[in-house]
């Protein structure tokens, strides 16, 4: 009997072990964000150029993506202001002064324009990269595309510091070269305008 009960119960620990086990899925590991510090914080909203005030810039800020809408805005300064600029006819026995026409003072500042430029920066591994996208002329009177390698180097004091490769070159058919050439960087400071709260 005592075998018999034996037998059993190594039969039975045989079939526990030998059942089959579901496969185990993997979990992907989570990828590791290295930026400098601060930039894991929102960068959302308006952004002034430290060095020229026209440029200003609307950030949007999915928490990995941050796209930057560059627009320029001309403001005029004390000593001058923009006017359109008329031909007018002196009459047949003159020339033709080129005088300003006082009607068609257009002293304010210039509406906004629509942009077409952008920076677009992820948040990854290799640091907050990405591209600043603009429309170039191509000799050939063309517009191209152009993309301008872009990495945020700080996100500190209440700014974004900004370097942009400086020039690009661009082919027929606004295909980038295929050993592109060594080019220098620029820098740009974005700060917060004095009235964003």
């Amino acid at each position: 009997m005592r075998s018999r009960l034996g037998v059993l119960v190594i039969v039975f620990i045989a079939c526990v072990r030998t059942s089959p086990q579901p496969p185990s899925t993997p979990t992907a590991p989570v990828p590791q964000v290295v930026v400098p510090e601060g930039c894991l914080t929102s960068q959302a909203g308006a952004w002034l150029h430290a060095t020229d005030p026209s440029y200003r810039y609307f950030g949007e800020d999915d928490g990995g993506t941050l796209t930057l809408t560059v627009t320029r805005r001309f403001v005029a300064d004390a000593g001058f202001s923009p006017r359109r600029f008329r031909h007018v006819d002196a009459g047949p026995e003159t020339e033709d002064a080129g005088v300003p026409d006082a009607g068609t003072s257009d002293a304010g500042l210039e509406p906004e324009p629509r942009s077409s430029i952008r920076v677009e920066l992820q948040r990854t591994a290799g640091g907050f990269v990405g591209q600043t996208i603009a429309p170039l002329t191509h000799p050939s009177g063309r517009t191209c595309e152009a993309h301008f390698p872009t990495t945020v180097l700080s996100c500190s004091d209440g700014g974004l510091l900004l370097e942009t490769q400086a020039a690009t070159a661009l082919g027929d058919e606004c295909q980038p070269p295929a050993k592109p050439q060594e080019v220098p960087h620029l820098q740009h400071q974005l700060i917060r305008p004095p009235d964003a709260g």
